[in-house]
């Protein structure tokens, strides 16, 4: 099955992911002999576009809206910032017609989130994967990122090829949130070994100072019970 891909969300992560994308669909061309396929992106700053659109190397359509780039769409890729964004994309993207669609959710959300969309795009006839990604934005360009998919089966095949575009995938989950889940703890356990670090570091740049200060500290002297 020929996908139409489309791309929402250009920001510092979004805007190399996308390109990844078109890329990946300027090797399927030249591998199987398709027809041009074009890539659809929508940001809401029209001006983050133009980096990619004034690319003449890569085959890139413009969309004026969300609904409009679902309209032309059989795979809807999303990178927002927040729960709420998407939200609101969701249900711009709603107003046209779902049904055998994807939707693949890059962005960090809730599992809760993934939950209520799974739910709302269900009776729209539209599967919902979660694919969250681990790195930075210099990683997204270079297509060296960890994604985390999960979905239904049938979705997470469509999907795969688009997917794999960006790095490397981790085994895929059968429900969207648990990859949210995945990657909320994943950060924060990355935020806690860098806190640790940072404490560490500042630890031994006092030590010297406790060890040889001339002030009397509070605790010196103290005993153990």
């Amino acid at each position: 099955m020929s996908e139409t891909l489309g791309f929402i969300g250009l920001g510092a992560m979004g805007l190399g992911m996308a390109g990844n994308l078109a890329r990946e669909l300027k090797n399927q061309e030249a591998t199987a002999t398709l027809a041009r396929k074009e890539l659809y992106v929508y940001n809401r700053t029209t001006l983050k576009a133009q980096a990619l659109t004034s690319n003449q190397d890569l085959n890139i359509q413009l969309a004026a809206s969300p609904a409009e780039l679902a309209a032309a769409c059989s795979i809807i890729c999303l990178m927002l910032a927040d729960d709420v964004a998407c939200d609101s994309v969701l249900q711009q993207l709603q107003q046209c017609n779902l049904r055998g669609k994807v939707i693949i959710n890059h962005s960090t959300n809730t599992p809760e989130f993934a939950m209520a969309a799974v739910a709302k795009l269900r009776d729209a006839g539209c599967a919902y994967l979660a694919a969250p990604v681990w790195g930075r934005p210099d990683a997204a360009a270079a297509g060296r990122l960890i994604v985390v998919p999960a979905g239904p089966a049938e979705a997470l095949a469509r999907a795969q090829p688009f997917l794999a575009a960006h790095g490397r995938l981790l085994p895929a989950q059968d429900a969207a949130h648990k990859a949210n889940a995945m990657k909320l703890i994943g950060n924060f356990t990355l935020f806690g070994f860098v806190e640790t670090m940072c404490e560490a570091s500042a630890g031994r740049t006092c030590w010297p100072f406790l060890m040889h200060s001339s002030q009397r500290l509070p605790y010196r002297g103290m005993r153990c019970a």
